[in-house]
């Protein structure tokens, strides 16, 4: 099958360090893999995913591993989500607890945001600038005031989401549909609410939040994209 032979393609270019090749092939394996092939198409991810990590894409890295792990939990891609998680289910870079702080607060935000709009995603350049501008003029008085660093990751998020980030409309529509209000996660077998430290409630067996609570990026909401 095609996209067998581009797998196999991939990984070796990859052994042979031609990155972009190697993305191409597995790309092209991850398109042409038939659904009914969740081995295949997990496999195809998770190589696609250690090329763009190789690539510095660690973003989209994380999200193709998500995309595995969610086709087949016991692949491997799984044990890349554990290894490379930091404490909001983003990519773990080594930052510091601040710099993880603000990127978790600029994806909670930036999804927000794009909840207001039917595209989904930024429509110029110039669209971008101004929202990230406004996302980061909030952050540096967050900053200032300094109230949220003795927090716990769960009050944390709770405190991200609640913040009143007042951005421009960008569909009437939205108007009708309030989408800042704060997102309570229970785990309702247990009739208790979901901690990012705790079990995921959906089965997995992974933490809740390198699963169903993980915080996507702002580099992974804004592209959507590999």
């Amino acid at each position: 099958m095609y996209w067998k032979k581009e797998l196999k393609r991939g990984k070796q270019f990859l052994a042979d360090k031609e990155l972009v090749k190697a993305m191409r092939c597995f790309e092209s394996a991850v398109d042409n893999c038939p659904v009914t092939s969740s081995a295949g198409l997990e496999k195809s991810l998770f190589f696609l995913g250690i090329t763009l990590k190789k690539l510095g894409r660690t973003d989209s890295a994380m999200r193709c591993w998500h995309l595995g792990r969610k086709i087949r939990n016991e692949g491997r891609s799984r044990q890349m989500i554990s290894i490379h998680s930091n404490r909001y289910g983003m990519y773990r870079n080594g930052d510091s607890d601040q710099v993880e702080d603000e990127k978790a607060f600029f994806g909670l935000q930036l999804e927000r945001y794009f909840k207001t709009k039917k595209a989904k995603r930024f429509c110029s350049e110039a669209e971008r600038d101004v929202i990230l501008d406004i996302i980061g003029a909030y952050w540096s008085e967050l900053q200032a005031d300094g109230n949220f660093h003795q927090l716990s990751i769960d009050e944390k998020i709770r405190f991200f989401r609640n913040q009143p980030v007042i951005f421009p409309v960008a569909d009437i529509s939205s108007l009708n549909n309030d989408s800042s209000g704060e997102i309570i996660y229970t785990d309702f077998k247990k009739g208790e609410l979901q901690s990012m430290d705790d079990l995921c409630s959906c089965g997995s067996g992974m933490l809740f939040s390198q699963c169903c609570g993980r915080i996507k990026s702002s580099v992974e909401l804004d592209s959507g994209k590999f």
